[in-house]
Order: structure tokens, then sequence, then C-alpha cells
């Protein structure tokens, strides 16, 4: 799952800097932890730009994981109540639905589960929800911008929007 793959890479860049072995397999091109060991700065610094491009690296797919949970009814439930257990989740959604989803929320901060299961909204889902704002730019990018962002690199070399071309023949949105 890559949410667990996201979490285990934060703990193992907090935990193991040195290590140049990540889940079982050695680090090829990872030139950061090599320079950390080397110059042994193992600074708070060094480990949040590490989780903070992690966190990029995994942002499409922590975009589509909460986009999937809107979809579905599960932040709406989570963010209208005090939270259910995780077999709830899995009763109502199926089970590799929830556990997926859970994961990812987690990892991305908008859920949060105890150590007996339950599993409920953070702040971030409450803004996700209910703040205008942010409701009308996440469904803009889902909408209208995120099929086309694929072609960003493209629309840069050529100096005109390429994405566009997702929606029909346009010269602009």
């Amino acid at each position: 799952c890559i949410t667990y793959q996201m979490k285990r890479c934060k703990r193992d860049a907090v935990n193991t800097v040195d290590s140049r072995v990540y889940s079982g397999r050695i680090l090829r091109n990872f030139h950061i932890l090599e320079h950390m060991r080397r110059k042994r700065t193992k600074t708070p610094r060094m480990i949040q730009a590490l989780a903070d491009a992690q966190r990029i690296a995994f942002g499409p797919m922590v975009f589509q994981a909460v986009r999937a949970m809107m979809r579905l009814g599960m932040l709406e439930r989570l963010t209208a109540g005090e939270g259910c257990s995780r077999t709830e989740l899995q009763r109502t959604y199926g089970r590799y639905v929830a556990d997926v989803l859970v994961e990812s929320g987690v990892t991305a901060g908008v859920l949060q589960e105890d150590a007996s299961g339950l599993v409920s909204a953070t702040d971030v889902a409450y803004c996700l929800m209910e703040d205008e704002m942010t409701r009308r730019n996440f469904d803009f990018v889902a909408d209208v911008c995120y099929l086309g962002a694929d072609r960003l690199g493209e629309a840069l070399e050529q100096g005109k929007p390429a994405g566009l071309e997702v929606f029909g023949n346009w010269s602009t949105i």
C-alpha cells in the first residue's frame, strides 16, 4: 500500500538515517541519506526536508484518496460525528476500501486513528468539507486541472496550455 510506504519512509528517515536499507531493498540514487551520513547532518531540518519531499512525491495519490473519501461519503460521515471504528468502516465500504482510505487519510493528516481503532476527522478534514474556498479549489483542481496537469512540462516547453487538449480543441478555459 502506498500510504504504508509513505509512513514507513518517514519513520525510516527519522530512525535509520545512517542506513542505506529501506523496506528490505538497497537504496539507489538516494544521495540525500548518503550526504546526511557523511556530513553527520541528521538535523531536524534535513529530516523535515526529506519528509516534505516524500509528501510531494505522493501528493497526487493523497489527493485522489481524499477525493475518493469525499465521493464515497466517508469524509462527510467522519466530520459529522465523533468518528467510528475501522471495523464499522470496513462493514460499510468494504475491507480494502476502508483500509486504503483510512491509511491514506491518516498519512495525509485528514484522519486520525487511535490505538483502539477509532477513526475520526482532523481539523484538515473539517477544512476540506466546510471551508467554501478550500472546497471550491479542491473541486476545481479535480474537475479542471488534474488531467491536464500531466502535460504541464509539454505546455511549458511549447509556451501554450497543452493540457487543455483533454477537454477538446480549446485555446483557453
